[in-house]
């Protein structure tokens, strides 16, 4: 039998911030600001067991997953999330912080933060999710 994970929401809970955000920030921005993005099921789970399977590979420990708010190329305005996988590390004052990291350009036991310069641009894989269906236009 499947756990309930621990941080579930309510409706209530949930209802209020999606209303939060569409007055404080989508009254902000343009009609056709994104409110939302999909992503099929089976498409998560795939990348979770590959992200999972390739950090494993190279000794590497998911702490989780962070979603990265990005604009899509064509559309300023169109906004869309990133999966990317983290891990976690200590900083200077002794904080736990999670870095987002790419699973596939890393190596054994040495993880490639996104933000740092070993990450290059010019790389065409990544292990990093993308291309959910943006509402709008495409709202159910």
């Amino acid at each position: 039998m499947t756990t309930k994970p621990k941080d579930l929401i309510s409706i209530k809970t949930f209802n209020e911030g999606v209303k939060r955000y569409e007055t404080h920030v989508l009254s902000r921005l343009r009609d056709n600001q994104t409110k939302s993005v999909w992503f099929d099921l089976e498409t998560v789970k795939s990348y979770i067991a590959f992200i999972e399977q390739e950090a494993a590979a190279k000794k590497l420990e998911i702490s989780g997953l962070r979603l990265h708010m990005m604009a899509k190329d064509t559309q300023e305005h169109a906004v869309t999330l990133a999966f990317a996988p983290t891990v976690k590390k200590t900083n200077e004052r002794g904080e736990v912080v999670h870095h987002s990291f790419d699973v596939i350009s890393s190596e054994e036991n040495h993880p490639v933060e996104l933000s740092t310069p070993q990450v290059r641009n010019d790389f065409t894989d990544a292990g990093i999710l993308n291309n959910g269906i943006a509402c709008p236009p495409k709202c159910g």
